[in-house]
């Protein structure tokens, strides 16, 4: 259910191609915190997470937490 809304929310056709980026960007500051959650993974997040930051920065676009360029991924709840 998780990648269905979050793949709806990636592939949105309304909206424009900095926003898509900003998106995606977003996904993967997701996935790296999840990585670095983990514990075994956390050196790869930590290196994902650098490179999305560098990335952001590239466009000028700040990174406020879990929001990039004021995007943020949505919030699916437990089930």
């Amino acid at each position: 259910m998780e990648a269905c809304v979050t793949s709806m929310w990636l592939n949105d056709p309304s909206i424009e191609p900095i926003e898509r980026i900003q998106r995606g960007l977003s996904e993967r500051l997701y996935s790296a915190l999840e990585l670095q959650r983990m514990g075994q993974t956390r050196e790869k997040g930590k290196e994902v997470e650098a490179q999305i930051l560098e990335v952001a920065k590239s466009y000028g676009w700040a990174i406020e937490g879990r929001k990039v360029g004021g995007v943020r991924r949505p919030w699916i709840p437990p089930s």
